[in-house]
């Protein structure tokens, strides 16, 4: 399931409208047809269980600690130039 077009698409300007509320019907329509078990989901020692995981509390969670951090240093190896 993806999100919203109402929340990834923006045509000659970038607004927020509805976006908060759009988000939280995308994250009840994902979570009534994929619910993440307790054990599934990210960082319990740290936040505790959520009632409600959906979409949004999962990349929260997610993006809160730094992931592949030599990113870089494996794109410069592979031959691509960063700026």
């Amino acid at each position: 399931m993806r999100l919203p077009m109402s929340v990834t698409v923006k045509t000659n300007a970038y607004t927020d409208d509805n976006l908060f509320e759009d988000v939280e019907k995308y994250d009840a329509r994902r979570e009534a047809i994929e619910q993440t078990p307790p054990g599934e989901q990210i960082n319990v020692d740290r936040f505790g269980v959520a009632d409600s995981y959906g979409w949004s509390e999962k990349r929260t969670r997610q993006y809160t600690e730094p992931a592949r951090e030599d990113l870089g240093t494996y794109i410069r190896q592979q031959g691509f130039k960063l700026s």
